[in-house]
């Protein structure tokens, strides 16, 4: 989930999943905020936070780290 999008910005919509399924893993991602930021912001509503900008291979290792941590 990017933070900065038109419209809903990151932050309103993750609050939005959340309240649909408390499950969900969100990765946010964001090239203009750091980890601590949205982390305080969104109180523990994101399970992962990548910098801007990112591979493929970046997405897959992190999804794959939290997956691994998971089990």
């Amino acid at each position: 989930m990017d933070i900065m999008m038109p419209s809903m910005d990151g932050k309103s919509a993750i609050r939005t999943i959340k309240q649909i399924d408390l499950e969900a893993k969100i990765i946010a991602v964001s090239g203009l905020i750091t980890s601590q930021q949205i982390v305080s912001e969104l109180d523990g509503d994101v399970t992962m936070f990548m910098n801007k900008p990112y591979t493929n291979d970046d997405l897959l290792r992190i999804v794959h780290a939290h997956r691994s941590r998971s089990r």
